[in-house]
């Protein structure tokens, strides 16, 4: 294995409505996503917060539609939030605010 290969972070086990997935955890790609969701601007971030979600249900559905994704019930965020948190490395008290931004984002 290369000193690159050790960059790479395997796949996490998430549970999400009963089912076990392997996803791929926060990567380079997901910078945007991660820098709009911590924007000073209410507007930016509830953008990148929407797109937070997205983000993640692409990372449980991979070859899901995207247009199909958008459609996914807000009913099932506090769900998608979950796995969220498998995710994230912060402290609890972090997750617990973006658990609480998230679902605020998700219901404007």
């Amino acid at each position: 294995m290369s000193d690159f290969d050790d960059l790479i972070s395997p796949k996490i086990k998430v549970d999400f409505r009963g089912k076990e997935y392997e996803v791929e955890p926060f990567t380079v790609e997901d910078t945007p996503v991660i820098r709009m969701f911590s924007d000073r601007d209410p507007e930016v971030s509830s953008k990148g917060a929407k797109l937070m979600i997205l983000s993640i249900l692409k990372k449980l559905f991979p070859t899901e539609k995207e247009d199909r994704l958008k459609k996914v019930d807000a009913k099932f965020i506090p769900e998608v939030i979950e796995v969220f948190n498998k995710l994230n490395e912060s402290d609890e008290e972090e997750k617990e605010k973006i658990k609480e931004k998230l679902i605020k984002a998700a219901g404007e």
